[in-house]
């Protein structure tokens, strides 16, 4: 048993015992939020394979929306009543395309430059942004990099500048929510 017989004594052995513990702790929550991270990227890449795959069918019937002058607005595409793909233009040009899941909650979303690269590419629950997100100018560098539950900002974001140079990175809290991310039905 350590006793001490003043006080300034017992505050070096706490400034001592932090200032050797603290790396420690950060080292296992820095670990915990890598292996929390890879799980959401897996979550991700395994979500989006599914999505594909299940809107991966045959159209047996394509509806059009026009604009005034007559230029595609929306095409969507449907098999036995259900949209499983829907793209949509701009003066003839693609700006975005969503596939849908069989029962219709999942979405891969993806939004595109005038130049016809991707400019987000994310995954939507019921319509609420889930999982990793990256928002890319239209050079294809990335722009924007973080996480996102109910389409909220949670967990480390950072905001690169168009050379790709980190120019912030902030901490959202809430890491512990990638661990609740949808589950969708294969």
């Amino acid at each position: 048993m350590i006793k001490f017989d003043c006080p300034l004594k017992t505050l070096m052995f706490k400034k001592a015992f932090l200032s050797l513990t603290l790396p420690l702790l950060c080292a296992v929550v820095s670990m915990s939020f890598g292996t929390i991270k890879q799980s959401a990227d897996s979550w991700y890449e395994e979500t989006k394979a599914e999505i594909l795959k299940q809107a991966a069918l045959k159209s047996d019937s394509i509806g059009f929306l026009f604009n005034s002058d007559s230029s595609k607005k929306k095409e969507m595409h449907f098999f036995k009543g259900h949209m499983f793909l829907a793209k949509f233009y701009k003066k003839g040009a693609p700006t975005s395309e969503s596939y849908f899941s069989k029962d219709g909650n999942f979405e891969l979303r993806r939004l595109f430059c005038e130049n016809a690269i991707v400019s987000f590419e994310g995954i939507a629950y019921k319509t609420s942004l889930f999982g990793p997100f990256t928002e890319y100018y239209c050079s294809g560098k990335i722009k924007l990099q973080g996480f996102r539950f109910q389409s909220e900002g949670i967990a480390t974001w950072k905001t690169f500048n168009e050379s790709g140079v980190l120019v912030d990175e902030s901490n959202l809290k809430n890491h512990s929510l990638l661990n609740s991310l949808p589950q969708i039905v294969k």
